[in-house]
């Protein structure tokens, strides 16, 4: 959908901090999505939300997660995103405005760097998507001779990376050894709904 270079936004919070939070969080057993308990977190959500608001024309839905991946781990599974079922009318045909535009989108806030042989997210371009704009579930990699399809979404930490609800798309886990011959670090980031 779009991304926003790290030096785009100057964050009025500690993205560091937040980091190693979600590092002690899953370390003492608790999901790192328990980031939305500080205020750290709301303060970037506060700083963020005119953004979105202006670029799309929606505001955030409050569906808020974190992650916390270890290199080697899964993270995140491949899959598209939905846009939670609304008892409107006017919304039950179709997840797209009248100028194309979702009705549904995640916001993804690095708080690590995430680079292509790190855990970055991965997905596959809407222009290379048959399914993108179709009521399926189905993978548009499936199959033989699909995956030159794939694009890595290597982004730094501070920046940003707006997705549309069907974009498909999932966490990579990390190469054993980044492209400067050592071990990469943990995948931390922030996810809100808008």
């Amino acid at each position: 959908f779009f991304t926003l270079p790290t030096d785009s936004m100057s964050w009025a919070a500690d993205l560091r901090k937040l980091a190693e939070a979600a590092e002690k969080l899953q370390a003492a057993g608790w999901p790192p999505s328990f980031l939305w308990v500080y205020d750290e977190a709301w303060v970037i959500l506060r700083q963020i939300r005119p953004v979105l608001s202006k670029v799309l024309g929606m505001d955030t839905c409050f569906d808020l997660f974190a992650f916390h991946a270890l290199p080697g781990q899964s993270w995140l599974p491949p899959h598209r995103d939905r846009p939670y079922t609304i008892q409107r009318r006017e919304l039950m045909t179709s997840s797209f405005r009248a100028d194309g535009m979702p009705m549904y989108a995640a916001c993804w806030i690095p708080l690590t760097d995430m680079s292509q042989t790190g855990s970055c997210l991965m997905c596959v371009p809407k222009s290379l998507d048959a399914g993108y704009k179709q009521a399926s579930d189905s993978s548009p990699i499936a199959g033989l001779h699909e995956l030159d399809k794939i694009r890595p979404l290597s982004m730094g930490a501070g920046s940003l990376c707006v997705l549309s609800h069907r974009l498909y798309h999932w966490g990579k886990i990390a190469d054993s050894l980044g492209s400067d011959g050592a071990a990469p670090g943990p995948c931390t980031a922030l996810c809100l709904a808008v």
